[in-house]
């Protein structure tokens, strides 16, 4: 059949059917996967929860300088540059829109001519 050519069957069917390292590197990663899980756990149960694995240090409760919150200049400042940023790409897009509109005219504007200059050819010739 043009599919067993196609495909190559035998190899398909031989990988299906028995290959043993295909099995035994499956049943390596399930084992790995499983002792890796089982080290996180243990690792959580000895820190005391998942909030103390990674320790958390408050280093200033000065607003300025967290990452958390923001001061009103700050947010203002934040609103600022996400306009900037939209009215910029709109501009952008708007004008490779009109780049490619222009461009795919030209390309009418020659296919329409080539047509003409075809069809003036064609009739010379039959004339």
């Amino acid at each position: 059949m043009l599919r067993d050519k196609e495909y190559n069957l035998g190899v398909l069917t031989k990988l299906r059917n028995g290959d043993e390292s295909v099995r035994k590197y499956a049943f390596l990663i399930v084992i790995l996967l499983i002792l890796a899980g089982g080290g996180i756990l243990t690792a959580v149960e000895q820190a005391g929860g998942f909030e103390k694995i990674i320790p958390y240090l408050q280093q200033t409760s000065n607003p300025e300088a967290s990452p958390a919150y923001a001061t009103q200049w700050q947010a203002e400042q934040l609103v600022f540059f996400v306009g900037f940023l939209l009215v910029n790409l709109i501009g952008i897009g708007g004008t490779i829109a009109f780049i490619m509109w222009a461009l795919d005219r030209q390309v009418r504007v020659a296919r329409v001519t080539a047509g003409e200059a075809t069809s003036k050819e064609a009739e010379a010739t039959e004339a």
